[in-house]
């Protein structure tokens, strides 16, 4: 047996554990990603695991649509060696911040780092979060650190565009008066 067909074999077998029991282990958020989609192929080639057409990736308590999915791992990638990238019309995220608010968002594209820990929002993005919305071309979430961060493209106009919606101060009052 070569060298080239046990490292074939071996990726294949990797390729199947991605999908079964694909562990994120980028800081605090160690815990199975499930992957489910209409097809899936692995190209070997590459070290990508392609997932297309009512892709639905779950992790904890966070959700990204999609309609393609491609799951890239190698070693240049850093400690956790991969990286995921959803495509759709638009791709979409929800999830839930360490204080139990929710988080949505959308892009086009939606690339999300294990090792950085983030997901960059790039194509028409869109987040929001406790009824504040903010739009810009790209905008990148460092979930760890809870950092949202909007720019706007040098070629574009689209400036980023922020709405902050006020906190009514009696839901804020009625946990403490009872």
């Amino acid at each position: 047996m070569t060298n080239k067909t046990i490292y074939k074999k071996t990726f294949i077998i990797a390729a199947l554990a991605l999908v079964t029991h694909f562990n994120v282990q980028a800081k605090e958020l160690i815990g199975k990603v499930s992957i489910s989609a209409d097809t899936q192929q692995a190209d070997l080639k590459r070290n990508i695991v392609i997932f297309k057409n009512n892709v639905d990736i779950n992790h904890t308590d966070k959700n990204i649509k999609a309609d393609l999915l491609e799951v890239h791992r190698r070693s240049e990638l850093g400690k956790e060696k991969q990286v995921l990238i959803a495509t759709g019309n638009p791709a979409t995220f929800s999830g839930k911040l360490k204080d139990g608010s929710a988080v949505t968002a959308s892009a086009t594209n939606i690339r999300y780092d294990v090792e950085a820990g983030t997901l960059t929002f790039k194509g028409n993005a869109k987040i929001n979060q406790s009824g504040q919305s903010m739009s810009a071309k790209t905008i990148v979430y460092d979930h760890l650190q809870e950092l949202i961060t909007a720019k706007k493209d040098k070629d574009s106009n689209q400036r980023v565009h922020t709405i902050l919606t006020p906190v009514k101060k009696e839901e804020n009052n009625k946990s403490g008066n009872n």
